[in-house]
């Protein structure tokens, strides 16, 4: 078979049953799905269940014989594919139907050996739901590994880099890496991990300019609550995770737990085992500027003893603070609700706007499926208009 679907999964067999059946929709057929379930008690029972239900010999179930932690898990889960090409979904995502079939044309005429692609999200704060795609140029593009490391080196992480959750590797590949390095994703975040590991050992990728699966499942995002600053229950088991490891022990400042040192930590842990020679030293002015940033995001839920930490640490190296870009700038926050009333009253969508009023997330999906996005942009998805924003600041080429 072609294609390996990974489906990692934990205490969430409803959210999981809607990623199952995106696969099973695709209409490209050669494929397996692996569920891999690392639920206790009822939720395991449901979800096996579902899988039952499904009733497809396509879908196999796969349970670790005890929990584990989540980059262990997902190490287990990686171990079970057998397709020709393997990619992750989690329990809070969801491919638009036709994925796989543009997924194989790539691959097929590229020669591909890892290939990512772009996302939607829904946005669930409350309802009615909506539906954002992404600025994209509908190209596919070859980007070099040691351009993106550098982009990383500064604390910017492309929105393509490929990290399984947003791609497929050839399965050579993958035992490719397996043999050099060991373990690609039994770490705190394996998403990260395979990432830097991918850019460690290949010298390219394709990424496909396209939104090709949609995310959803906001309550439950761990990204969301480290960047709100307002820790979900995922987001809580998490950090308690991390905390009884010692917290982020590769990072420059292992105390502080939020998106960037996440990152920071798996990129330096990276360094210390690298091959390439790709991955340099941290830029400890944009890592500093970028740890502002979040922090400022999170306003009053940011913790005042990571502001101590960031401030000490400058002070001690004498980094002087530069000028830091918002995640969200403030006349954005000003222009929101007329952009958004453009988009819902006068039938057009200024600056790439939400789109559509949805009951649930079922209906968000299927409004995606039965509408094709069309390119909205002439500059390529991989980077954000604020990664581009900084980079040019701090005079990095943008390719």
């Amino acid at each position: 078979m072609l294609f390996t679907v990974v489906i990692p999964t934990r205490n969430r067999p409803e959210l999981a049953a809607i990623a199952l059946q995106s696969v099973l929709g695709q209409d490209f057929r050669d494929l397996e799905v692996v569920v891999s379930d690392n639920s206790g008690g009822q939720d395991a029972a449901r979800l096996k269940a579902a899988v039952r239900e499904a009733g497809d010999d396509r879908v196999r179930y796969v349970r670790p014989p005890a929990e584990l932690d989540m980059g262990d898990h997902w190490e287990f889960a990686l171990g079970h594919a057998r397709g020709e090409y393997v990619g992750f979904l989690t329990d809070r995502m969801a491919f638009r139907r036709d994925a796989l079939s543009d997924l194989h044309r790539e691959i097929t005429g590229r020669r591909s050996e890892v290939v990512s692609y772009s996302s939607s999200g829904i946005l669930e704060v409350q309802r009615p739901y909506r539906l954002q795609r992404p600025p994209f140029s509908g190209r596919t593009e070859t980007f070099r590994s040691d351009w993106v490391v550098s982009l990383l080196a500064h604390s910017v992480a492309p929105w393509g880099a490929p990290c399984m959750l947003n791609s497929f590797a050839s399965r050579r590949l993958v035992a490719a890496m397996s043999s050099a390095y060991g373990p690609l994703m039994a770490s705190i975040a394996p998403d990260v991990a395979f990432s830097v590991h991918a850019l460690d050992f290949v010298d390219s990728f394709d990424y496909v300019d396209r939104p090709l699966m949609v995310s959803f499942g906001h309550a439950w995002s761990n990204g969301a609550g480290f960047g709100s600053g307002q820790l979900n229950d995922s987001a809580r088991e998490f950090f308690q995770r991390v905390a009884r490891r010692g917290g982020l022990p590769f990072a420059p400042i292992p105390e502080i737990v939020n998106n960037l040192n996440i990152r920071a930590n798996e990129y330096c842990r990276m360094r210390a085992a690298q091959r390439s020679g790709r991955f340099v030293e941290l830029d400890m002015g944009a890592y500093c500027d970028e740890l502002t940033a979040e922090l400022r995001v999170q306003g009053a839920k940011a913790s005042s003893e990571d502001w101590a930490r960031l401030e000490q640490f400058m002070r001690v190296r004498d980094i002087t603070q530069s000028t830091v870009i918002p995640q969200r700038s403030g006349l954005k926050r000003l222009a929101d609700p007329v952009v958004l009333a453009a988009s819902d009253w006068l039938w057009i969508n200024p600056l790439n706007r939400p789109v559509g009023r949805f009951p649930t997330v079922e209906d968000a999906l299927r409004y995606d499926n039965a509408h094709t996005p069309k390119p909205n942009s002439t500059l390529s998805g991989f980077l954000r208009g604020r990664d581009r924003a900084r980079l040019s600041s701090a005079g990095v080429r943008l390719s």
